[in-house]
């Protein structure tokens, strides 16, 4: 198991290497689709209502500033071991299974979660913006968004 889950990741990694380009979809359903070279395309939605697991500290991620003022969050984390998004209609959760260097892999049933943080600054007490990029693998396909964030207690 460990051994396909490092194959993946590798396979990920080279895969990445794929820009994309995220477009927000006419209609008001809050559904971003995330183009790359690959036809098919996995569909991230934005999210208003916190799950009950996010209690206390967490990070919270958005797409835009647009997203982030009307509380719009592409993905949640509760600062511990669980990160929440929501694909294919419905709000997954993903376990942490791996933390280095500001890089969190989560996995849940189908999909592998990579958060890259790659810019942090520290703002009032016990909190801090982030910003980096989110990948999500599933059967193959993977694709890259850029958000912004925020962590705190």
């Amino acid at each position: 198991m460990l051994k396909n889950l490092f194959f993946l990741l590798i396979v990920s990694i080279l895969l990445v290497s794929c820009t994309g380009r995220v477009k927000k979809n006419s209609n008001k359903s809050n559904k971003y689709e995330i183009e790359n070279l690959k036809s098919d395309s996995i569909c991230l939605e934005t999210f208003s209502e916190l799950p009950d697991e996010i209690d206390g500290c967490a990070c919270l991620f958005f797409l835009s500033e647009n997203d982030k003022d009307a509380n719009e969050y592409i993905c949640v984390n509760n600062f511990a071991n669980l990160a929440f998004m929501k694909l294919k209609g419905r709000i997954l959760s993903l376990e942490l299974i791996k933390y280095e260097d500001n890089v969190y892999m989560y996995q849940g049933e189908e999909f592998i979660l990579r958060i890259e943080v790659t810019g942090k600054v520290s703002a009032e007490y016990e909190s801090s913006y982030i910003e980096g990029v989110i990948i999500v693998s599933h059967k193959g396909n993977i694709k890259r968004v850029k958000f912004i964030g925020t962590c705190s207690c």
